[in-house]
Formats: structure tokens, sequence, C-alpha cells
């Protein structure tokens, strides 16, 4: 969650101690709709499960095009909602969605994607692997129980791998605030990484996985000196971007987010990667491999 991205400059010393205390402190926020209802709950996070995505080795290692970090981690999981759904015969059945499992759910599938079309060497994650590593980064100095400090090493893992570019994953949330897209890029140099994706992902993002039309949605445009980026990545020569796509604290996004994109191959979470995958991939073809 990038809430930094709607309160601008003036008040982003106040969204940082928000967004530092997310795992700590809750909140109570009601999200109406016909069929979902979302509250934040005070509920312990349980451990981090689920299936991890792995990837063949090759015989020659190339330099990494990317390095794609899926935002938030177990210990600090980003906004947590419960979504309340009711079938047909009025029965309600509660589920927890958590912004990190959105965001890795979105990053494997972003990654699976990349490599398909560039290599299994082209792409490396920060964490989520199913290949032994973990949390790659943590190879550097083991878990440090400091998020700022794991958020450096994040960083630090991209460049040790030799990553030529960085994407942040994440899934927004700002209380009543409409549904929209906002990228956070570091300097001016990233900033064509930014609106090669932000440009794709707009318009893809403003109608559901049915091709209909998201009421609301609108742009929060891009944000230099995200301080996200620049706290993981600030030192590091090269393009660095966070996509915060769609909001989760909203009540009809909330429940688009519910499905799994195993469960739901043409979902929204599905649509997401697929648009951040395409986008991504188009930038790296028109840049980094020109180059090469």
């Amino acid at each position: 969650m990038r809430a930094a991205s709607l309160v601008r400059r003036g008040g982003r010393l106040a969204v940082i101690a928000t967004v530092a205390v997310l795992a700590l402190v809750t909140t109570t926020i009601d999200v109406p709709s016909a069929h979902t209802e979302a509250t934040v709950t005070p509920a312990v996070v349980p451990a981090f499960a689920g299936a991890e995505l792995g990837h063949a080795a090759t015989s020659v290692r190339q330099a990494p095009l990317i390095c794609v970090d899926p935002g938030h981690s177990e210990s600090a999981p980003g906004m947590i909602v419960t979504v309340t759904t009711v079938d047909a015969v009025g029965a309600a059945r509660e589920r927890r969605l958590r912004e990190v499992d959105i965001n890795l759910d979105v990053a494997r599938d972003v990654v699976r994607r990349l490599r398909a079309r560039f290599g299994n060497d082209a792409v490396v994650m920060t964490w989520g692997e199913a290949d032994g590593r973990g949390r790659a980064w943590e190879a550097l100095r083991g878990p440090t129980g400091d998020d700022k400090l794991d958020l450096m090493m994040r960083g630090a893992f991209c460049v040790r791998e030799g990553a030529q570019s960085v994407v942040s994953v994440h899934t927004n949330w700002f209380g009543d605030a409409p549904n929209g897209i906002y990228v956070g890029y570091r300097d001016a140099e990233d900033r064509v990484l930014a609106e090669a994706i932000h440009s794709v992902l707009f318009d893809a993002m403003a109608v559901d996985p049915a091709g209909e039309p998201v009421a609301g949605y609108i742009d929060y445009g891009l944000d230099p000196g995200d301080w996200f980026l620049m706290l993981g990545f600030g030192s590091r020569d090269v393009p660095a971007v966070i996509l915060e796509p769609v909001m989760m604290s909203n009540a009809d996004e909330a429940r688009r987010l519910l499905p799994v994109i195993a469960e739901a191959p043409d979902g929204r979470r599905a649509q997401i990667a697929r648009v951040e995958a395409q986008a991504i991939g188009d930038w790296i073809a028109a840049t980094l491999l020109r180059e090469r």
C-alpha cells in the first residue's frame, strides 16, 4: 500500500509513520456493496502460506533484466480487509484479503510471464521463490526484524543479482478515496519506465476482466521521489518503479481481488499481472535488449 500517492509532498512524513505501523495498528472501515462488506479486523495476522512458483535452472547465467519485488511481507502484510460475501441462499462467508497475498500472487504471475518471454535467468524475485531461497535477500545477512533495513536489503539483493531494473508490485489503499492507479518512481531517469507502464496500466485497469467499465476509476498519476523506492532502492543505479494499479479499500475492487490467479485465471489479479508483464516486457524489449 502506498498511501503517500494521495497525500503528496506536504503529508509524506505523516504517511510514512502510518505505513510503518501497519502490522501493529488496525482500523475499522465500512465498505458497502450489494454483495460485499469490508472491514479491517484487529485479528492476529496468520503466518504466510501458499504454493511457491519456481523456475528451471539454465546453463549460462546472464545478468537479469529485471528484479521483481512483491510488496510487503509476512511480518508487515500491508492492509487487511475482511470481505463478507453472501451466496444465493443468503449464507454469509467471510474471507480475509491481505495486501501482501495479492502482491505476491500478482508478482509471481508477472515473473512467470516475463520468464516465458525472455528466459528463466532474465528475472529474479526479492522473495517468494520456490527454489529454496525463500526471501532471497535474506541470504545477504538473514532476517533483521527491522522493516526499513529489510527493505534496503531487498535493494541490495537486486544489485547483487545484477538486475538492470526494479519493479515493486503493490496494491493501494486509502479510505474512501476513489479507485484508481498510481505509479511511483525515484527521479527523472526512472520516468521513462514509469510512463511506459502507467500508460498501459491505466487504460487496461479502467475496465474489469469482463470488459465492463470500472465505475469511478481515476488516474492518480506519476509521483517522483517516491519514499518507498528512495528507501529501498534510492542508491541503486538502475530504473526503479512502484506499481499501485487499484484500490483494495474500494468495496467492488476488494470483491474482484478475492479469487487467486490459480482459481480465476481470467480474474482481476490475472488481468493486473498480464497487463503489468506486457508493459514491463515491451519496455525491456525497446530499451534494455536494444542496448545489449
